[in-house]
Order: C-alpha cells, then structure tokens, then sequence
C-alpha cells in the first residue's frame, strides 16, 4: 500500500455547480465531491493527500483552481476535463430532512481504467453525487483488485433523473453490489428506506425500526454501517471478529446561532470528518462523535467557502497507512 509520508485518500464522484435557494439567501458554488476534497484537507490540515477522480466539465475549471491553489496535498492528475459542461443543480432547501433538486447537464460515467489510479491508495472514498457516477459493476471490479477500505456514501444514489431533470426516489438495480462492496457504508433515513422500499417516511420510524434497518444492510457484508439522522446525529453498526454492536451519537457542539443555516454538504462533511478522524487515532464512536459536530458546524457555514472555517477544528494525523491502524473493533 501506501508508502509516502502521509496517508493517501482516493475520492471518486462528480462535483456540481451548485445554485441553492435558501430561506431568505441564495447563492451558487461548486459542490459535490468538492466538500470531501476541502473537509479533508482542512480537518487534516494538509497532513492527508488527496486523490480524487472525478469527470468536470469545461465551464468549472477556473473555479476548480482557485478552490485548489496552494493546496499540493491535492493530485491534479485525476481530474478529467471533459468538452461537455459541467453538471449544475438547483437546490431549494428545505432545512435538515432534504431538498428538491433539478439536476443540468451530465459528465460521462468514470471507467475502471480511470480510477484504477487509487489501487494504492489506503483508503478510497466513493461518493454518488450524480448518482451515475459509476456503475455497480464497476465498483465490483474495483473491489475485486483492491484490498484497502473503501468508503461510500449512497447519497443520490438512489436519486432517478426525470426528462425535465428534477429527481426521485427509487430503489437502483443492484444496489446491493455496492453495499457488499464496500467496508463502510453511509446514507441518511430516506436513502435506506428507499433502497429497502420500506413504505414509510424517516419521521415515521421508531427507534427499533432504525435499528432493524442498521442490522438489515450490515448483513450485506460491510464491516460498518453509518445512518445519518439529520440534527439528531447518526446511528452505527458494525461486526468485529467475535461480535457486532450498535451505538448512537448526538452532536454536542451548537454553531452559531446568527446568520445562515443551510444543509448542503453536511453529509460529505460527516464523511469527510469521520475519515480524518480514522487516520487521526479515533476509535469508533470517538470518530463518529466528531464527524456528527462537524457536520453540525457546517449547518452554520452555508457553500463551500465554508469549509475553511472548519480549519481550527482540525485533527493532528498520526498513522502513514491504514494497516497501522485497526479500526473495526474483534
């Protein structure tokens, strides 16, 4: 694996430009996997490097750099300029349980042969931004030939794209090779509900319910299961060696309480918080128990611009790889 310096995080996804109309503000920004990009590196303070992978289109480059300059923790080489323009999305927020989202234009799905660039990476991030991103075959031929930890947030996913490019909710064809896939999974209420086709709304769940639902994917094969439930923190469950437990967090941490509070990348931001936190020493719940505060902070520093602010909270790194760390608990 591995054997520079510092740890080496490979992120595969699409990053949006993004218009959100919030209540009372509006503002556009690039997103998508953009929020990983940066809340890695600022919670790391550079001491992690970054590979992503991602298809952009033309339009976005000139803000892509201004975003990355300075930051050399940040490989270039995967970014694939593509002739067409980038994907834009209208997001009208609807505070923490969701948004209505028109999506515009698309980039063409990454291939194998694109992200087989993180096979030595020692942790890989996939994030469906898009929810096209990638093919499930191809993140099953991706497992096949790479033995780190892979990461994903299910996100849009589960998202269809109607003619007019407004989305919807459905369960994805084989949605289960991703799962099983993967070593930890991600994805807030409606996501899981959605993939299960369980004939409920988030709210409507009682606790059991959640939990049974926890259990539910983690038979499935991933090591580790993370359902987001908004301003009430998330929920995990995970299997060692000899046994599998569960347990919740709630953030702890209140943002400030003036000026705007809006949703957007505060899921990448757990993401993004909870990876650090693995290379950081964190146990489990400590980790999670971060990455919950993080996204909490983020509520209070709408668009991309602030994830810098999120620099103050960052976490000194203290492994070089993933094997010097065991992170599922036997």
């Amino acid at each position: 694996m591995n054997i520079s310096k510092n740890p080496e995080v490979g992120i595969i996804g699409t990053i949006n430009f993004d218009r959100v109309i919030g209540d009372g503000f509006e503002y556009e920004d690039l997103g998508g996997i953009m929020y990983n990009i940066l809340g890695i590196h600022y919670l790391s303070r550079g001491q992690i490097n970054i590979k992503p992978v991602v298809n952009y289109g033309f339009d976005i480059e000139e803000r892509i750099d201004r975003y990355l300059q300075g930051k050399p923790n940040i490989d270039r080489d995967g970014f694939y300029r593509q002739k067409s323009k980038n994907p834009r999305t209208i997001l009208k927020d609807v505070g923490r349980e969701g948004k209505e989202e028109i999506l515009k234009y698309r980039v063409s799905q990454l291939s194998y042969r694109k992200i087989s660039r993180l096979i030595d990476c020692d942790m890989i991030l996939l994030n469906f931004i898009s929810g096209r991103d990638i093919k499930p075959k191809t993140v099953r031929k991706l497992r096949g030939h790479y033995d780190g930890i892979i990461y994903t947030d299910i996100h849009s996913f589960v998202l269809g794209i109607n003619p007019d490019g407004s989305r919807y909710y459905r369960s994805p064809e084989r949605w289960q090779e991703v799962v099983e896939s993967s070593n930890i999974v991600q994805m807030n209420l409606k996501e899981a509900i959605t993939l299960l086709e369980i004939d409920k709304e988030p709210g409507q769940l009682v606790s059991a319910e959640i939990d049974e639902i926890g259990w539910k994917f983690l038979e499935l094969g991933p090591k580790m299961v993370a359902l987001t439930e908004g301003s009430e923190g998330a929920r995990a469950f995970w299997r060692g060696r000899h046994k599998k437990e569960s347990f919740s967090v709630k953030p702890d941490v209140e943002g400030d309480a003036e000026g705007s509070q809006e949703a957007t990348g505060c899921g990448d931001m757990l993401t993004s918080a909870f990876i650090v936190s693995i290379f950081a020493g964190y146990d489990l719940k400590g980790g999670l128990e971060f990455a919950v505060n993080m996204a909490t902070q983020k509520y209070h520093h709408p668009g991309l611009s602030g994830v810098a602010s999120l620099m103050e909270e960052g976490r000194e790194i203290r492994s070089v790889s993933i094997n010097d760390i065991d992170i599922f608990p036997q």
